[in-house]
């Protein structure tokens, strides 16, 4: 039973390198990132695009909604495995021309009210917690012109939602 849990585990680990080199080759991406969460499908993403020749580094999104005790796990676990990690806070956010813009969760929630299916909803408050520390990334760690892969635990089956927005590879401007 493990030779055959470990021959799965293999050719999983096959296929999503793959898919990394897949991406790098037909959009032409020079450094790949690992999105890490702290939960475990981010962790698994993490793991595999750490054994890819172009990784640079964990990155976390600290949203300010999360948990203490995800943001030590998040720091311990990249210490351990000696994976170098790259940590934005919402809090800390600044704009592209180096100026303070904090995101702060409560502050937007008191200003436009708790997300929902509305036209504040999950889409507005990733953009302002998670999206602008990715636009931060690219700014301060890949150069003008140049696109990165950031890989991801996201998977299709998590949800009747993603099934509809996760993709095998997918491309927004420089963001593979």
């Amino acid at each position: 039973m493990q030779r055959m849990f470990q021959k799965i585990f293999t050719n999983m680990r096959r296929n999503a390198l793959s898919v990394i080199d897949e991406a790098k080759e037909a959009e032409g991406a020079t450094q790949v990132f690992g999105l890490f969460s702290g939960g475990d499908d981010s962790l698994a993403a993490l793991r595999v695009a750490m054994e890819h020749p172009n990784f640079h580094a964990a990155v976390h999104c600290n949203t300010g909604v999360g948990v203490k005790a995800t943001r030590e796990y998040v720091h311990d676990t990249c210490r351990d495995l000696r994976c170098p990690l790259i940590e934005y806070c919402a809090r800390d956010n600044v704009n592209s021309q180096n100026a303070p813009d904090p995101q702060v969760y409560e502050q937007l929630v008191l200003q436009q009210g708790f997300p929902g299916p509305t036209k504040y909803g999950h889409g507005k408050m990733y953009n302002r917690l998670k999206e602008r520390s990715i636009r931060r990334l690219f700014r301060e760690h890949v150069p003008n012109g140049q696109r990165a892969i950031l890989a991801s635990g996201c998977r299709s089956e998590e949800s009747t939602r993603r099934m509809g927005t996760t993709t095998r590879i997918s491309r927004e401007g420089r963001w593979v």
